[in-house]
């Protein structure tokens, strides 16, 4: 039997009170079913909540999900950063 792929994802956590008191994992379900449609396993990874070393070298793969603001320097010749949110397209320079 071959190895499923463990996927990670970032995620994120919120205490919410009403109406069901506790701590609910916010993530984009997307992510999720796409990995499982492929034939992975997604992993959350909790932002809030660091990931043992061990955990992190048995994935085969990290989405982080989410905003953040890229250095595409080298690709674009820009000196701006580039903001991307989920569902941007993004270009690899490696």
């Amino acid at each position: 039997m071959q190895k499923r792929p463990l996927i990670g994802i970032t995620v994120w956590t919120v205490d919410r009170n009403e109406p069901h008191p506790g701590t609910f994992i916010h993530s984009n379900v997307k992510y999720m079913q796409a990995i499982r449609l492929v034939g992975g396993v997604p992993v959350y990874l909790a932002g809030d909540c660091p990931a043992e070393p061990e955990l992190i070298e048995k994935l085969d793969g990290i989405i982080l999900s989410g905003a953040a603001s890229l250095d595409t320097a080298h690709i674009t010749g820009e000196s701006q950063p580039r903001d991307v949110q989920e569902g941007d397209r993004i270009i690899s320079g490696c």
